[in-house]
């Protein structure tokens, strides 16, 4: 090969960080995962959710399978597990018991986006809404739509509120890709008689537009059923909107400021909290810093035993 093309030689005290999640891809490369260790080198993965594991019906089949071949590389392969909340540090050391490998670290994800080289460009579409939402109600939601997301749940509660509170209801604005095992939904959404009036789906939007969405809109919905930390949650925080969010363990533990819990979807007891989070005012400016990128990236290389020395 040209030397350009060799590969990198490893040896002890390098160390692989799996920064991404790559079910369909990770398990192929266990030779080489081997091959690294016995050199001296460390494997480090990233743990986002152990989702799938614990609600297989949330998933297509394909993906269920995937991760399970990415769990066992996680727990035979790998020296360091770095999740992104302590609720999924937790529930990863339940699986793999006091074997003690791999052993377990935390980070906290940032939330300025700002920060993270956003994508640029604001379509004709999102400044019309954006023009809209500046005289009338709009409560944003974020994430792909799949089961677990609660799409569902929100859309019919916010059905109840435009029969019962007719025009002085809020419009309900999605930001998300479709997902797996929603194409009802996602014909529903497409094709609702308030589609393009009160219901605004946006599959795809850049990071300039997600945050005039923030700013354009009342408040945040996360009626998400399973999180491995809710980075939505982070990015509302930042543009200070009043937050009704599923009352999950992992979205307790970031204490954020705004936030209000629901546990009751069905749609008048989800509407009365809609309802009151319309008209909740802006929270006040959080008394400790909220988590950002730099401090993420910081924490990353502490865990890493990488942070420079004073």
């Amino acid at each position: 090969l040209p030397e350009r093309l060799q590969p990198a030689a490893v040896g002890p005290g390098d160390q692989f960080l799996g920064l991404d999640f790559t079910a369909q891809y990770l398990p192929a490369c266990r030779p080489q995962l081997r091959a690294w260790r016995a050199a001296g080198a460390s494997v480090n993965l990233i743990v986002y959710d152990l989702l799938p594991l614990s609600n297989p019906d949330w998933f297509s089949a394909a993906g269920h399978r995937n991760y399970r071949r990415w769990f066992s590389v996680l727990t035979q392969e790998t020296d360091w597990a770095v999740c992104i909340s302590a609720t999924v540090a937790e529930e990863l050391a339940g699986r793999i018991g006091g074997s003690g490998t791999p052993a377990i670290r935390t980070i906290k994800l940032g939330g300025d986006i700002e920060s993270s080289l956003p994508s640029r460009g604001v379509s004709a579409e999102v400044e019309s809404l954006v023009a809209r939402l500046s005289g009338r109600a709009g409560v944003l939601m974020v994430g792909t739509v799949e089961p677990r997301k609660g799409h569902d749940a929100a859309l019919r509660a916010f059905e109840y509120l435009w029969t019962e509170d007719g025009e002085s209801a809020p419009d309900l604005l999605i930001v998300g890709k479709p997902g797996w095992k929603t194409e009802g939904l996602q014909r529903l959404l497409r094709d609702h008689p308030e589609a393009g009036r009160r219901l605004h789906w946006l599959p795809r939007v850049t990071d300039e537009e997600l945050c005039r969405l923030y700013q354009a809109s009342c408040g945040f919905l996360m009626a998400s059923r399973g999180e491995g930390r809710g980075l939505p949650l982070v990015e509302a925080a930042m543009h200070r909107r009043p937050i009704l969010a599923r009352d999950l363990h992992v979205l307790r533990e970031q204490a954020l400021p705004g936030v209000t819990y629901f546990q009751d979807e069905q749609p008048a007891a989800l509407a009365q909290c809609i309802r009151e989070l319309v008209s909740a005012e802006p929270p006040p400016c959080s008394p400790r810093p909220l988590p950002c990128w730099r401090h993420t990236a910081d924490q990353l290389l502490e865990v890493m035993g990488l942070a420079p020395s004073d």
